[in-house]
């Protein structure tokens, strides 16, 4: 099997998506210092939110990094698998899902009824697109004839 020239777009957009990843983790550690919820907890408990209402906006920061990294494991397989038959294609739907991360990040953290408005579709939507793809090449591959 011969490596399409275009893996270049997937490659250099799979990199995109990990400086996503790790910026928005960065960004939301920043709101654990911002505040004050130390380390080793995940999110602040109600017994930290009692002490300091502001909390819970870390909360909402931690939620809006953690929610997409929850299926980027399964977004980043797909796009790979897609890769092998439409690169640019797959390229372009993880680059739409990273761009989604930032806005959902950005408005869950300033409140979760925003992480919808703001990115949580176009994740989705990009995740979506990404399944149909490789769904569609399966099928292709399997039903095309071998010479």
């Amino acid at each position: 099997m011969e490596i399409p020239s275009e893996i270049g777009w997937t490659i250099l957009s799979t990199g995109i998506s990990a400086l996503v990843s790790l910026g928005v983790q960065m960004w939301a550690g920043s709101f654990r210092a911002k505040y004050q919820v130390p380390t080793p907890y995940l999110y602040a408990d109600s017994a930290m939110v009692e002490k300091n209402k502001d909390a819970e906006k870390f909360n909402f920061a931690q939620r809006g990094a953690q929610n997409p990294l929850e299926s980027y494991p399964a977004m980043l397989a797909l796009t790979w698998a897609g890769a092998i038959k439409y690169p640019r294609l797959s390229a372009l739907s993880l680059f739409f899902h990273s761009v989604g991360w930032v806005q959902y990040f950005r408005g869950y953290a300033e409140s979760p009824k925003k992480r919808y408005a703001n990115g949580g579709g176009l994740i989705r939507l990009a995740f979506l697109g990404q399944f149909i793809l490789v769904i569609a090449e399966g099928v292709i591959i399997l039903t095309s004839k071998r010479s």
